[in-house]
């Protein structure tokens, strides 16, 4: 798979929800694979005057797609938030800014994007999730305000066995008090984010925190954040289809691993790519069970 990377931005309507229903909708492609977003940045259009600010953001993917193939799929989703004419406000504003070992320069497309070295609003937050590219701002001479919205810290916090299974027919595979005891005291004043199906499993809110239970005719994920305490650490509990969900903006994962093997049918190794991660802490016990502390940062 080829690794790229996009510009999004939006400066009508509900610009946070449009970026976040744009996101979902690259995700839903079976070809696309999302690593990494940035964090939200507000900015001030550019180029021409008496329109909105603007909210923009970076995303890397990986795809099996050919360069023209992506920007079909991405062109088909602009369509879908409603069409917009050039230097005009919009709902939605994806451009490939480069895609891996590939120029291409015709009507369609350039690559890399002919525009990207020249616009602060697209390297700060591509810069955010790859450093590397931090060189081209040097030469940048566009001097309009690029200001970052405060970011939400999302932790991914989970108990698993051997071999990664988190739960069997919508429920734990372990209660260990130690673990329990720590789940408590990390989440405890925080906030906590579940699926329905988890939230049905625990049977009530969890207390001292601020819950919130996404489903698909409830609570969506592009709703959450405008809901969400930013002074506060964000947990994600659960389940498989959650885990999934916030993989690509968790920056921690909390995993209790425990040397044991127990029947599972939800997993979270072909959600939780380790390399994408890296080991910090690891604590181990011996307790009912063998098991340890792993504690990860997104590379």
């Amino acid at each position: 798979m080829k690794n790229v990377y996009l510009s999004l931005g939006a400066n009508l309507g509900d610009r946070f929800k449009n970026i976040w229903r744009a996101i979902e909708k690259i995700r839903e492609h079976e070809k696309i694979k999302l690593i990494r977003l940035s964090s939200m940045y507000e900015t001030e259009p550019w180029g021409v005057d008496n329109q909105p600010k603007f909210i923009n953001a970076a995303a890397w993917i990986q795809t099996d797609l050919e360069p023209i193939e992506l920007l079909d799929s991405t062109q088909k989703i602009e369509r879908e938030f409603g069409f917009h004419e050039h230097n005009q406000a919009r709902m939605i504003d994806i451009d490939i800014l480069e895609f891996e070992e590939v120029k291409i320069e015709s009507d369609r497309l350039t690559l890399p994007h002919r525009f990207m070295n020249q616009r602060r609003f697209v390297l700060e937050p591509l810069i955010e999730i790859c450093p590397s590219k931090k060189f081209l701002l040097e030469n940048c001479s566009d001097s309009l305000e690029v200001k970052k919205i405060p970011s939400i810290e999302f932790v991914l916090i989970a108990c698993v066995d051997q071999n990664w299974g988190i739960g069997f027919e919508n429920d734990l595979l372990f209660r260990i008090p130690r673990d329990l005891h720590r789940f408590r005291e990390m989440t405890i004043d925080q906030n906590v984010i579940m699926g329905r199906k988890t939230f049905e499993s625990i049977g009530k809110f969890l207390p001292d925190r601020n819950n919130f239970v996404l489903s698909r005719s409830g609570l969506k994920v592009e709703d959450l954040f405008e809901k969400l305490d930013r002074s506060k650490k964000s947990f994600v509990i659960g389940g498989s289809e959650i885990f999934w969900e916030f993989l690509p903006i968790t920056s921690c994962a909390e995993i209790t691993f425990v040397h044991e093997t127990r029947i599972a049918d939800k997993f979270l190794e072909n959600l939780f790519d380790r390399e994408d991660f890296k080991l910090i802490s690891r604590e181990k016990f011996h307790d009912d069970f063998d098991f340890e502390f792993l504690t990860f940062i997104h590379k």
